[in-house]
């Protein structure tokens, strides 16, 4: 048996008298009902990687993560997702005039809503857009 369809020496030893008690088929139809339901391997992951990291570099991990298909390739070579705090996704961009493209209300708005793809309307209410090198600030 493969993967999670293991079963431990407990569960073989329940299964077995389960078997010999009801029938080989309803003693395997009952042991199932006491077996957990199976999960993804992602929502295990991110549940037990949620207790040892901050759930804003959570936010700015699942930003990082997805930066190239929520700005496009092009827009994703000249700026990065560098914070995400109290609302605020903080997007780092590699040159001047290119910042002044980004730091219009339209583009804003169009970058937000595809930020809202990943994160929810309140984890990023907001965008603001810093030279390279600006992290300080």
């Amino acid at each position: 048996m493969a993967g999670t369809n293991r079963k431990s020496p407990m569960e073989k030893s329940l299964e077995s008298m389960l078997s010999s008690w009801l029938g080989e088929d309803e003693g395997r139809g009952e042991f199932l009902r006491f077996r957990p339901e199976s999960k993804e391997m992602s929502e295990l992951l991110e549940r037990a990687v949620s207790k040892c990291i901050k759930p804003w570099t959570m936010k700015l991990l699942k930003l990082q993560n997805c930066w190239q298909e929520i700005a496009g390739a092009d827009v994703a070579r000249k700026c990065t997702v560098v914070n995400v705090e109290n609302s605020i996704v903080y997007i780092e961009v590699r040159h001047p005039a290119f910042l002044a493209v980004l730091n219009t209300p339209r583009m804003k708005t169009v970058m937000l809503e595809k930020i809202h793809t990943v994160l929810s309307p309140e984890d990023a209410s907001e965008i603001k857009f810093i030279a390279a090198g600006g992290r300080g600030r």
